[in-house]
């Protein structure tokens, strides 16, 4: 899997099949099945990340045709709002209607959200599916969270922006939980969406994950934007700024600015 740094991949990890339109994943028993049905729908209708272009969907359109000997054709949209996504899978799942499209991108909140209203097909086959290769026992690639409804297509990783004359890479936390350490108290900034905090969902079970963010919420961290939290970090009044993106570290590296970089180890 490719590494992506966290300020370019605004469009998470996973991608997910809209229950009913593409039935032939569903009832497939097989790779073999799954690809006899593809060769009979013979398009695919996705919602792909805006930037994606017509030169990358067609080589995609190739790549995938070329593997399995097929002709299928991909037509895509920009997924634009991905809150806009989960309105109309929703919808259209609620009033019957045929779903616009077979597969989308997004993050872990929206999959949830759709999963929740029905909307999503469960796939729990789906390792006898994938290609020859695939780590089938690698539990990222569809966290038990997701029911078996998406799966990750790229790696991720969260940068921590920290302030180095207030404090050192050893003394930083590593994981998740170690931020609910008192020393810590007051000392970093949280963003304002829970989107990206609810990612540890992927990692942990829903209790461990909330048990974690209540010990975050007794050091009382600061509710701040990114780029907010970096510049009260400059400024000395924060230590470091987890969920930061890479683009501001190398803002303030190249301002002369006291910052260095590491990640979230867990995830």
């Amino acid at each position: 899997m490719m590494k992506i740094s966290d300020s370019l991949l605004i469009d998470f990890i996973v991608s997910l099949l809209v229950g009913g339109s593409w039935l032939a994943v569903s009832e497939a028993a097989s790779l073999k099945e799954l690809v006899e049905g593809a060769r009979k729908e013979g398009q695919l209708n996705v919602m792909l990340p805006s930037t994606a272009t017509p030169e990358l969907v067609k080589g995609l359109e190739a790549a995938m045709n070329k593997y399995y000997g097929l002709n299928v054709k991909v037509s895509y949209t920009g997924a634009g709002s991905y809150s806009k996504i989960v309105s109309i899978a929703v919808t259209e799942q609620r009033v019957g209607t045929t779903p616009t499209f077979d597969a989308t991108v997004g993050y872990d909140a929206h999959i949830t959200s759709m999963t929740d209203a029905g909307a999503l097909e469960s796939i729990q086959n789906w390792k006898e599916l994938v290609p020859k290769g695939t780590p089938i026992d690698d539990k990222s690639i569809s966290p038990a969270v997701l029911k078996n409804t998406a799966f990750k297509f790229v790696d991720d990783f969260f940068i921590v922006v920290y302030n180095t004359r207030l404090i050192s890479k050893a003394d930083l936390p590593k994981k998740l939980a170690d931020y609910g350490n008192p020393k810590y108290k007051g000392k970093f900034s949280v963003l304002p969406s829970i989107v990206t905090l609810s990612m540890a969902l992927l990692v942990y079970d829903k209790e461990k994950v909330l048990d974690i963010y209540r010990s975050w919420g007794k050091n009382e961290p600061k509710l701040l934007a990114g780029t907010q939290g970096v510049d009260r970090l400059v400024l000395g009044d924060l230590l470091m700024v987890p969920f930061a993106t890479d683009y501001l570290y190398y803002l303030r590296k190249d301002a002369g600015d006291p910052v260095g970089i590491t990640v979230i180890q867990d995830l």
